[in-house]
């Protein structure tokens, strides 16, 4: 998975919470980094599921779903995710 500004490709190396990044740079030339470790609190699916976390367009952040064992009791629960389908159509009526 590319980041959102598509300077980092991130993988998964195999069973276990981390996640691979890799620098890339494609000008002057193309060039990558050594791998780099990063912390996978979320969980991860097999190869035949659809990916369980997505990189934030800016800045080194995951969204990802968390195991209920996972959450921590301090922060408070959201029971409630909006999801927004054909946003582009109401925008554009908003707008008008």
């Amino acid at each position: 998975m590319w980041s959102g500004d598509g300077r980092e490709l991130f993988y998964t190396p195999g069973p276990g919470n981390t996640l691979e990044a890799i620098k890339v740079t494609t000008s002057p030339a193309f060039s990558f980094a050594h791998a780099e470790s990063v912390a996978r609190p979320f969980t991860n699916s097999p190869p035949t599921a659809g990916r369980a976390f997505d990189a934030a367009p800016e800045g080194p952040r995951f969204l990802g779903l968390l195991p209920a064992s996972a959450a921590d009791p301090s922060s408070p629960r959201r029971d409630e995710i909006r999801v927004v389908l054909n946003w582009f159509e109401e925008l554009k009526s908003r707008v008008r």
